[in-house]
């Protein structure tokens, strides 16, 4: 059991600001076969008609118009291919290749007091983590976009970290799409899943575990470019936050790959009216996403 002590105030951040047919047309000419009957006149002797034109038999010459030619008026069949096909494939492009950017401030408000006995609390026992309180903002990008890149305020390469007036009672844990990025006791995080550099967060397998009050200040941060100090609970004052980039990396591919950011920040206690409490938190991210 602790008791609280805590002050209005207001977490300074650096700006840091995810588818032919051809015709062919037969020869006009008919063929013309000899009628095989000589005639009645000497050859030396001109026939009473011209000697190209036998008489009785057929002209040879085709009509006017021959069958086999084409008339002037089209075929009905396409000359070519048809005009719906598409002359070339259409190209597709990558969302993120011209991203757009926009800044969030992702404010925590203050919280004071644990739910015993609802929303999956347990009832109170000293010494227990028996309650919590989840506060997660969640951002999206607009008009069914795609999340490219995601930068904090609080990692190494936007910076120098995040400081400003911070506590919390009994415990807490910030965590980003549930991979926790800082918890301030590494002991209650011994049963949960460890993904990559750090763990997913998961309420049922926290509850109930004994509290470490002799470990105050064991802080958990992935990376050893990360740093966090804060003063013992329930004090309020001067706190610091900074975490490597490469540490962070995981968990932000994570984060893109849901197409969502789902920020976290969650307060633990055991039986006191004053638990579960933190004066409020507030982080800037930079967000570059594609439509």
């Amino acid at each position: 059991m602790r008791s609280l002590f805590c002050i209005a105030f207001l977490i300074s951040c650096s700006p840091a600001t995810g588818v032919t047919e051809k015709i062919d047309v037969g020869s006009a000419e008919p063929s013309v076969e000899p009628s095989g009957e000589p005639s009645s006149q000497p050859t030396s002797e001109p026939s009473p008609q011209p000697s190209g034109e036998p008489s009785g038999e057929p002209s040879g010459e085709p009509s006017s118009q021959p069958s086999g030619e084409p008339s002037g008026e089209p075929s009905g069949e396409p000359s070519g291919e048809p005009s719906s096909q598409p002359t070339s494939e259409p190209s597709s492009s990558d969302p993120c290749d011209n991203p757009q950017t926009e800044e969030w401030v992702a404010t925590v408000p203050s919280t004071l007091g644990c739910a015993f006995g609802q929303d999956g609390n347990a009832s109170d026992e000293q010494g227990k983590y028996r309650a919590r309180n989840e506060q997660v903002l969640t951002w999206t990008p607009p008009n069914g976009g795609q999340i490219c890149d995601i930068r904090f305020d609080f990692e190494v390469s936007m910076g120098e970290g995040i400081s400003g007036v911070f506590g919390y009672d009994d415990e807490f844990l910030i965590a980003l799409n549930d991979r926790v990025l800082l918890a301030s006791q590494t002991s209650m995080l011994v049963d949960l899943t460890q993904v990559s550099n750090s763990y997913e967060y998961d309420w049922s397998k926290i509850k109930d575990l004994n509290q470490d009050f002799d470990s105050v200040g064991d802080y958990f941060y992935p990376g050893s470019a990360s740093y966090f100090e804060a003063p013992a609970p329930p004090t309020v004052g001067f706190s610091y936050f900074i975490m490597g980039s490469f540490a962070l990396d995981p968990h932000r591919s994570h984060a893109i790959s849901e197409n969502e950011i789902r920020f976290m920040l969650v307060t633990f206690g055991d039986n006191d009216a004053g638990d579960c409490f933190h004066p409020g938190f507030e982080s800037t991210i930079e967000v570059d996403f594609g439509n």
